[in-house]
């Protein structure tokens, strides 16, 4: 941030988020929000990825199918001395990673191409991607994705459960067979996690409190409970009333 004045420069910090998106009205309706009614749960899997990754020291880590990029601007601030590259088929995504995170290194393309992601890391993330491809791809996907990883790396995924209705934008959900059976002569599964309670009491509660069409909950202390709740008592659970699987693989 080289030649600006104090003053731009706080102004220039302050674009980490384009807050001026939130307030919106149509002539008739008035919002000064906008609520993520699943966000405890996107964060609470994309911290426990991130929890994978440091367990173990790495230099590279590539994130394939990074979207926005929110997951490596959450993990470059616990590893900023990491080279961390996103890449994505989606320009609009790109778009928004780079304007976000300028610093990181983010490539627009199919992980295949050798002349867009021609070196291999330490470490390649799948956070939700396995079910946005074609089954009669995923092979062919997954020979692609572990082509990246180097000799003894790491593969870290996440796909969403069979305990769970597939959405209009998901080819397929995963359950402990079928995510070993499409692994299998790629990467060996060394830990399987089966995270996000699907269904409790106290979940319907949760989620009532933190998007309802009453009232905004922004009490901090409260929402730190909440959240703390979440993580420790309906965040591992077991794979009947899970909403996703995280595996840790090594790739042969």
């Amino acid at each position: 941030m080289s030649g600006l004045s104090a003053e731009q420069t706080v102004q220039e910090l302050g674009y980490e988020f384009p807050y001026h998106y939130l307030p919106d009205t149509d002539g008739r309706r008035f919002t000064h929000h906008r609520s993520l009614a699943w966000g405890y749960e996107y964060l609470s899997y994309l911290d426990f990825v991130q929890e994978m990754v440091a367990r173990e020291p790495f230099t590279t880590l590539l994130d394939v199918g990074c979207g926005d990029g929110r997951f490596l601007s959450r993990l470059s601030r616990r590893h900023s001395g990491a080279r961390l590259t996103g890449v994505d088929m989606s320009a609009r995504a790109i778009g928004f990673a780079r304007a976000f995170n300028p610093e990181l290194d983010w490539r627009c393309g199919a992980v295949g191409d050798g002349s867009l992601v021609p070196e291999r890391h330490d470490v390649v993330t799948l956070v939700e991607v396995l079910e946005h491809i074609e089954p009669s791809a995923v092979d062919s996907f997954l020979d692609d994705v572990c082509g990246r990883v180097a000799q003894g790396g790491r593969l870290i995924l996440s796909v969403p459960s069979t305990n769970i209705r597939v959405s209009r934008k998901h080819y397929q959900h995963f359950d402990e067979a079928l995510l070993r059976r499409v692994l299998a002569g790629h990467a060996e599964v060394e830990e399987l996690h089966f995270t996000n309670i699907r269904s409790s009491p106290v979940l319907q509660a949760m989620r009532w409190l933190l998007h309802n069409k009453l009232f905004v909950l922004n009490h901090r202390g409260l929402l730190r409970a909440i959240y703390r709740h979440y993580t420790r008592r309906l965040f591992h659970v077991k794979a009947h009333n899970c909403r996703r699987l995280v595996a840790v693989c090594r790739v042969r």
